[in-house]
């Protein structure tokens, strides 16, 4: 069930979710997730239905992207790598790695919204002055977010 709503419907937010924010990732611990997502991206381009599994010589890395209860289905007996399943795996360590902050997206604020960085007043009157949201200045009218 999960395989085919994944396919027919859940994939074609793949690479929209994959192009367009830049991740970035300092902790080398986390580098097999940031290699699965370059993977990914070099794939999205292929149908499934040219190959659902990667290309044998390419180095697919599953050690901290895929976990062990998880390999009997990724992999199948003749070493091959299937992508669907791979593909959701990635998801998941990509999703657990921004929760913890050790993946982040380039350009987001970290979780600090106006509301925190903003004095009460200032956030109503849409004089906001510190230097993250001087340029993002809003009109008196306008309500805060």
């Amino acid at each position: 069930m999960l395989r085919s709503s994944y396919s027919a419907h859940w994939r074609r937010m793949l690479s929209p979710l994959l192009g367009a924010p830049e991740l970035k990732c300092n902790n080398t611990s986390y580098r097999p997730v940031m290699d699965a997502i370059d993977l990914l991206q070099r794939y999205l381009e292929q149908p499934l239905k040219e190959g659902a599994f990667f290309d044998p010589a390419e180095s697919v890395p599953l050690a901290g992207v895929v976990p062990e209860h998880w390999r009997a289905a990724v992999v199948d007996d003749k070493g091959r790598v299937e992508r669907i399943p791979y593909e959701l795996c990635v998801l998941v360590a990509l999703r657990d790695a921004v929760r913890r902050r050790e993946i982040w997206v380039v350009g987001r604020t970290g979780g600090a919204t106006r509301r925190t960085t903003c004095p009460r007043t200032s956030r109503t009157t849409g004089t906001c002055t510190t230097p993250r949201w001087a340029s993002r200045r809003t009109p008196a009218s306008s309500s805060p977010p």
